[in-house]
């Protein structure tokens, strides 16, 4: 053996044993099993705080330190997501690992490039086709594929084509996929799970299988508590569980809100969806609870052909100069109603920015609503099912009616969902 390679084995055994180390006790032996081919697909499932993304950044650079002629590629369903999530997950991997001065992240290129080889762990949004043709390492190929956060997919087929596109001419791909199981249990992501194949090894983990010190004495705490108070929506965020039906806000709560409540309130941001011919304008003001991932809808305004005059009027009244997200679609009434000074601006949407908002909706901990304020929210967010197919299945799309509340309220939300979790390195 060459003194390279002697160096190269020492390193590989020096990250497998810190892996090892790091891992929590439900993915033990998965990534051996990994690294010695036996399975072709690794599902990693569960709820808030359980390590999976974690694991899978993990094992990832510990593949790549096993395998000296492997790339890597991460896969999100958006684009946007990509730079706060993977990258940052990848990158506090790496400095795990000890390999994170082998490596240098590129952010105009969405790359992280091996500074000696030149290998790459690029990071991609299926949203932008263009970016995901063609690609080819510059040495080596593309033998490890993670998709993050899957349940922002819209089927198998679009999760194939992907694998497909990247791992063209490898022997032994690895294809790895991180999601909190959707809360209808008859969504495609459930009913795929739930298949037997004999090439994927499927793991469920939830945050009592993790070191208590990766979590934190709040972060228990605040599980254990909600155990107590409502076990269903323990089961949901915290174990991963899927709920009932096919609803898409299972954590919706239905309740008074008093003036108190709100006047204790920091901070308030606002969504107005525009309406087109018998569609209403709907107007949303929300307050979000980062620390326990609560939402709460305190205030709507709900109008059909209401005139700009108005409209401006009435947003003026209920936000005052605070600013304001408006659906992109009408640019011209985002002008008119800015030269009636509303603190307009518009949503950035994109590609997949619907499914994303949703999703992350979905995954707080509670939406609170108050049907005496907020009437037309509570029976929109209340009553909203995932699309069905012709087989009477429920799909992963949201539907696209009796939506305006939903979707004033993701615009309010839009920069608390594109913010840095926690600005560190997720550990979910």
């Amino acid at each position: 053996m060459t003194a390279d390679k002697k160096i190269s084995r020492a390193r590989d055994i020096g990250v497998r044993e810190r892996l090892a180390a790091l891992a929590g006790r439900s993915f033990q032996g998965v990534f051996e099993d990994a690294l010695a081919g036996s399975h072709r697909h690794y599902w990693l499932l569960g709820g808030r705080g359980s390590g999976k993304s974690s694991f899978v950044s993990l094992a990832m650079a510990g593949m790549l330190a096993a395998r000296p002629n492997a790339n890597a590629i991460v896969f999100r369903k958006t684009e946007n997501t990509l730079r706060d999530s993977v990258a940052h997950q990848t990158a506090w991997a790496l400095d795990q690992l000890g390999m994170g001065g082998q490596w240098e992240y590129m952010a105009s290129r969405g790359a992280f490039e091996e500074k000696d080889t030149g290998r790459l762990i690029l990071t991609r949004g299926l949203d932008k086709p263009i970016r995901t043709k063609g690609l080819k390492p510059k040495s080596g190929a593309f033998e490890i594929v993670w998709f993050e956060e899957l349940a922002e997919f819209r089927n198998m087929d679009e999760i194939r084509t992907a694998s497909i596109s990247a791992l063209r001419g490898c022997d032994k791909p690895v294809c790895f996929a991180t999601f909190n199981p959707p809360g209808a249990p008859g969504h495609w992501l459930n009913r795929e799970a739930a298949r037997d194949a004999p090439d994927r090894l499927i793991r469920r983990s939830d945050y009592r299988d993790m070191p208590p010190e990766w979590l934190g004495e709040a972060f228990i705490a605040e599980a254990e508590a909600l155990r107590e108070s409502d076990e269903a929506a323990w089961r949901r965020v915290y174990l991963g569980e899927p709920g009932e039906g096919g609803t898409v806000f299972p954590n919706v709560s239905l309740r008074p809100i008093d003036k108190g409540e709100i006047d204790g309130v920091d901070h308030i941001w606002n969504g107005l969806d525009f309406g087109f011919g018998a569609s209403p304008d709907a107007l949303i003001r929300v307050a979000y609870d980062a620390k326990r991932h609560i939402v709460t809808l305190i205030d709507e305004f709900w109008g059909v052909r209401t005139p700009a005059d108005a409209l401006a009027r009435t947003v003026l009244a209920r936000c005052g100069r605070d600013p304001i997200t408006c659906d992109s679609a009408e640019p011209r009434m985002i002008d008119t109603l800015r030269a009636r000074g509303v603190n307009a601006r518009a949503a950035r949407k994109g590609p997949g920015s619907v499914t994303h908002g949703v999703r992350w909706l979905a995954d707080r901990l509670r939406i609170v609503i108050d049907p005496a304020r907020c009437p037309n929210a509570a029976r929109e967010f209340a009553s909203c099912e995932y699309d069905r197919d012709r087989f009477g299945n429920f799909g992963a799309e949201p539907p696209r009616a009796d939506n305006h509340t939903i979707d004033a309220c993701r615009y309010a939300m839009e920069d608390i969902m594109s913010e840095r979790a926690g600005r560190v390195f997720k550990r979910e």
